[in-house]
């Protein structure tokens, strides 16, 4: 019989403590009713839906498997209980230009855009009908909106020998200068990195994130009409008039942090 997962989180707990955040998820199974009890908990332990050691949390940031439990409730059901918490790299050694681990995942931010889905200006138009006269004037306005725009995020962690001060003064908020990670120029900004000591501070696990935005990071800018607080009428994107686009962000070298997809 295949396994089927019959409810997932059908309940979790979440708790924080000087050890950081603890979740536990739960994860209810039907499936495998021959075999032996062992065979049957191990089949659902490896079974493709079950998160894996060492795998982060989908939505919050930095918080990966620690550990996964398997208990029956009858002949053909089974209960998993997932905990995410801060994951241990104590079995490895400090480094920092090991692989580590990583995840790939996707996130939003928002944008303000001029453009429909299928590239044209938004433009929103009004017929005024002047009541002494009775003529009607047509007119056309160019429109701003604010949308949530999908983008890759993509995040390391590993264990270093030294804490990640330096490195996370100098990265955060600021874009790659080059390509790197087959990503082009200005299109990955790194969001975090952080560094968290259960040892004293003689090792640290530095967790990375980076976000891509396929145009780039640059901004672009619009000339505004000041007696209507809105682009001007005579903005035109096939021409660009009125229209800039500026680098904002500080630009690095992402290389030299040693990490790799």
């Amino acid at each position: 019989m295949t396994i089927q997962v019959i409810k997932d989180t059908i309940e979790s707990t979440i708790s924080s403590s000087a050890d950081g955040v603890e979740l536990v998820r739960y994860i209810k199974l039907l499936g495998y009713t021959s075999g032996s009890a062992e065979q049957k908990l191990y089949n659902v332990l490896k079974h493709s839906s079950i998160p894996k050691v060492g795998e982060f949390h989908a939505k919050i940031p930095f918080i990966r498997v620690t550990d996964v439990s398997v208990n029956p409730i009858d002949a053909g059901s089974f209960m998993v209980a997932v905990t995410y918490g801060t994951y241990s790299f104590e079995k490895e050694a400090p480094s920092e230009t090991s692989k580590g681990t990583k995840q790939i995942g996707s996130s939003t931010h928002q944008v303000t855009h001029q453009k429909n889905n299928q590239g044209k200006q938004l433009k929103v138009s009004l017929n005024i009908r002047d009541k002494k006269t009775g003529k009607t004037e047509r007119k056309e306005q160019i429109v701003e909106v604010d949308m949530e725009f999908p983008t890759t995020v993509i995040q390391w962690s590993r264990r270093e020998p030294k804490h990640p001060i330096a490195k996370s003064r100098f990265y955060t908020g600021s874009v790659n200068r080059i390509s790197v990670w087959g990503f082009k120029p200005r299109t990955m900004l790194c969001l975090r990195i952080e560094g968290i000591s259960d040892d004293g501070g003689k090792t640290y696990d530095v967790n990375y994130e980076f976000q891509y935005n396929a145009p780039t990071w640059d901004v672009q800018l619009v000339y505004i009409d000041a007696e209507k607080d809105k682009p001007h009428e005579q903005v035109d994107t096939p021409s660009g008039n009125g229209l800039g686009i500026e680098r904002i962000y500080p630009e690095t070298d992402f290389r030299n942090l040693n990490l790799a997809l």
